[in-house]
């Protein structure tokens, strides 16, 4: 295919269609790229174990995160 073509192309996807259905373009032709039949979309992973987070508040699970990151870190540097 030409540059010029896929050019084109490009500026039509991104002006003809919608965010959503440029997503579904991009979906679609990594599945044809890909050569596989069971392909699935990283959509579809939306709201997995969501039931695992909702009695965590999430700036508490962040800053927990951070002091243990920190409390690693320096046990790496006092092993040295």
């Amino acid at each position: 295919m030409a540059i010029d073509s896929f050019n084109d192309i490009l500026r039509r996807a991104r002006k003809e269609l919608t965010p959503n259905e440029q997503i579904k373009l991009i979906d679609e032709l990594s599945r044809c790229s890909s050569g596989s039949t069971d392909w699935r979309s990283i959509r579809e992973l939306r709201g997995l174990g969501k039931e695992t987070w909702e009695a965590i508040d999430a700036d508490e699970y962040v800053r927990k995160e951070r002091e243990m990151e920190v409390l690693r870190l320096r046990d790496v540097t006092m092993e040295k």
